[in-house]
């Protein structure tokens, strides 16, 4: 009865190439009640995506020096599970991102740094502080 009223925790893919960014992200989220799956390249994060839908998946832009990856991956989910939120995080400069991303509607444009309080406000949780 009591695991009947515990509210399913929201599952999110978590990509991003530095390994910084990633666990403290990771720690925020799990921090805040999503069931988190963290992936530092695109072709485990696509394995992530073949094995089980997330409710959100976050990519960063870049996940190589030279790559637009996370689009491809954001593109990858919507395919496999039109249900999830995407979002692309980036350092690019707006106006330098290409026109797709700007003007996609496929996903959400968060612009690093990230702010973490803000993230969680915008995946509707209740903030938990630190501590």
């Amino acid at each position: 009865m009591q695991q009947q009223q515990q509210k399913q925790k929201k599952k999110i893919l978590l990509v991003d190439d530095e390994e910084n960014v990633r666990l403290s992200l990771g720690f925020w989220l799990r921090r805040n009640d999503f069931q988190v799956t963290l992936c530092g390249g695109l072709e485990d994060a696509l394995a992530a995506l073949r094995r089980e839908a997330f409710d959100y998946v976050i990519s960063d832009f870049r996940l190589t020096p030279r790559g637009e990856e996370g689009v491809r991956l954001l593109e990858e989910a919507r395919t496999a599970h039109p249900r999830s939120r995407c979002i692309l995080v980036t350092a690019t400069p707006p106006d330098e991102l290409p026109a797709a991303v700007r003007c996609g509607g496929l996903f959400s444009l968060y612009q690093k740094p990230i702010d973490v309080f803000e993230l969680l406000r915008l995946l509707g949780a209740p903030l938990t502080p630190a501590g």
